[in-house]
């Protein structure tokens, strides 16, 4: 039972990842498990119950923010660690799911929000805490206010209305909040390890 409604749960939840939550139907969910609708029934009670199952699956996912604090590396290589992550999840992104989200569930979207701000900030707060220690970022940095910027920032992103739907240009935008928030923090030592690190990863790229 419970290994089905898994299996239930994430094909929904990769569904409608890939095509948007509003134009999947139950039909189509019963017809990607391969399994009646009235199968589908069994396990769940109707397409908001599957929603809400499928944001709980993304949310435990999706859990890369907090991979910033993560041991065997300094700071700015963690919050490089980060950054690549986000422009991979960008690149596969389906926009039209939060926008569905907030239209039409936006009891859920809230939840999603609250989740994704607690997570950045308490990854971005670890990582400047982190840095400040080992000489990365400067210690007379306020690191609460700092953190909430960044959040801030990074939460803008999220208003695809406002900026784009243009994915390079979103992974260019993030990159620039990027740069904005190391030069903003680092020490001159930081920025030293901030650009061995960008010339790196530019000559792997080349």
């Amino acid at each position: 039972m419970d290994d089905k409604i898994n299996d239930i749960i994430e094909a929904s939840a990769k569904l409608f990842q890939r095509c948007g939550i509003k134009s999947i139907s139950m039909d189509d969910i019963a017809k990607e498990l391969s399994i009646s609708k009235k199968t589908l029934y069994q396990f769940v009670k109707d397409k908001r119950q599957l929603v809400e199952l499928s944001v709980e699956y993304f949310l435990v996912e999706n859990k890369f923010h907090q991979n910033i604090s993560c041991e065997g590396s300094n700071a700015v290589e963690q919050y490089f660690m980060v950054y690549q992550q986000v422009v991979k999840m960008i690149s596969t992104a389906n926009f039209s799911v939060e926008y569905d989200l907030q239209k039409y569930y936006p009891d859920l979207h809230k939840r999603v929000v609250e989740v994704r701000q607690k997570r950045m900030f308490n990854g971005i707060k670890l990582n400047i805490e982190k840095g400040i220690t080992e000489g990365l970022y400067r210690s007379e940095i306020d690191v609460e206010i700092i953190s909430k910027l960044n959040v801030l920032l990074s939460e803008s992103m999220h208003n695809y209305e406002f900026l784009s739907d243009n994915k390079a240009e979103l992974i260019k935008i993030m990159k620039m909040n990027f740069d904005y928030h190391i030069h903003g923090i680092a020490s001159e030592k930081g920025l030293i390890e901030y650009n061995r690190i960008k010339n790196n990863l530019n000559n792997q790229a080349n």
